[in-house]
């Protein structure tokens, strides 16, 4: 929660679930009905296939001190409760140089983005775009590698963006 600049005060955290002990890939958020089942189940006689909305990811990166990032369709709650540190603020341009390149180099921004970026260390981010371009506030996961950056978004999202902004 530190690493994300995450309100633990105001933030639901007991709603955070995974499906297994250990090393989990995905960590899921659940409304307090369903984790009060859950809960309940002390014997585990509920088989639980699916539930919640995907919310960490796990990403498999050595430089990195939380190895876990946030989701695209986690992003919308969790940006109430997300302080600055984590959260990068992009225009137009940005936006697209991030759809036109796979893994754009730091250095392919502007330079108050670049010094914005050399700030941070290695891990997930939350780009958060400026104005008003998806009629309302838009934010797309990423990670923030050693010399690069990258947008994390589903093959059919990212081409639908691409063929509206590019």
């Amino acid at each position: 929660m530190t690493f994300y600049d995450i309100d633990k005060e105001r933030f639901p955290r007991d709603q955070l679930v995974v499906r297994s002990e250990g090393n989990a890939p995905i960590i899921y958020f659940v409304s307090q009905k369903v984790r009060d089942l859950l809960q309940f189940d002390d014997r585990g006689r509920i088989r639980v296939i699916n539930t919640g909305t995907r919310f960490f990811h796990s990403h498999k990166y050595k430089d990195t001190r939380c190895l876990y990032r946030p989701t695209f369709e986690s992003l919308p709650v969790l940006r109430p409760f997300m302080g600055p540190t984590r959260k990068i603020t992009i225009n137009l341009e940005d936006l697209k140089i991030l759809l036109r390149e796979k893994d754009p180099l730091l250095t392919s921004f502007r330079d108050s983005l670049l010094s914005r970026f050399m700030t941070l260390e290695n891990g997930g981010i939350a780009f958060e775009i400026e104005g008003n371009i998806f009629n309302g506030p838009a934010l797309i996961s990423g990670w923030r590698a050693r010399s690069s950056v990258h947008a994390l978004v589903a093959t059919n999202d990212l081409a639908v963006m691409k063929l509206f902004l590019l």
